[in-house]
């Protein structure tokens, strides 16, 4: 009997981006490591990743449809035997990026977490000098828990950010782009999970009681008009409650 809801478990990994093997990745010129990718770019490189390393990576989406530019939530799950049904005696492993639109370097990270573990866990039994330093460590991972890997929680936001990088009203976006109030766009999607929605926090002056979040919708914080009212949080939420991707 599976039990209630996904088991995710903190997850630190120390990753030493060490430069991975090009035939096992499928890596071509145009997916370097040295500049920012748009959301197309990250979803057809983790895809070639996933294509080449079946037995342990599957490429999917949540179904999401976001409001503005109709995106599902991509994902890469990868553990030993990913093709068959979860199985609910592993724990889970969630690396969540990406929910606010201007923090590219969160998703640039997610991005070369999936690519390090990938390669590390292909090198082990090699020749010595390509084998990744902490192969086993890895092997062990990936064979005793299932490691989901998101790397734009919001796709439409991201998307926007892309569109004019010089332009500051574009690249410092931090909302998703869903129209709220008129004209008024966006919710942060980082303050609209339900899990403590709406709290008041101690204040770091003279220990001032105040919102976690803010309740107007043109603040670059604003929470929502009601928890998990987004389309990416509720299939967000939906996979880490197990509602979702059990197979």
């Amino acid at each position: 009997m599976k039990p209630p809801g996904r088991r995710f478990l903190p997850f630190l990994l120390s990753v030493v981006l060490w430069g991975a093997s090009g035939v096992v990745l499928g890596i071509t010129e145009a997916e370097q490591d040295n500049v920012y990718h748009g959301l197309d770019q990250i979803q057809s490189f983790l895809t070639s990743v996933a294509n080449s390393n079946s037995g342990f990576v599957r490429a999917d989406f949540l179904p999401t449809d976001t409001a503005s530019y109709h995106k599902d939530i991509f994902f890469l799950k990868l553990s030993t035997g990913v093709k068959s049904s979860d199985d609910p005696l592993k724990p889970d492993v969630l690396i969540l990026a990406g929910l606010h639109a201007r923090e590219w370097l969160a998703v640039e990270a997610a991005r070369m977490t999936a690519k390090y573990l990938v390669w590390s866990y292909t090198s082990c039994g090699g020749p010595p000098e390509e084998m990744a330093p902490d192969c086993e460590q890895v092997r062990y991972l990936l064979d005793h828990a299932e490691v989901w890997i998101v790397p734009v929680g919001n796709p439409d936001g991201n998307i926007y950010s892309h569109l004019h990088p010089d332009n500051k009203d574009y690249r410092f976006w931090r909302k998703n782009r869903r129209e709220v109030e008129g004209e008024v766009r966006g919710v942060d999607i980082n303050r609209n999970f339900g899990f403590h929605w709406d709290p008041i926090i101690q204040g770091p002056v003279c220990g001032i009681q105040m919102p976690s979040a803010s309740d107007n919708p043109g603040d670059p914080d604003y929470r929502g008009g009601n928890a998990a009212s987004e389309l990416e949080t509720v299939a967000l939420q939906a996979l880490m409650q197990g509602r979702w991707g059990r197979n």
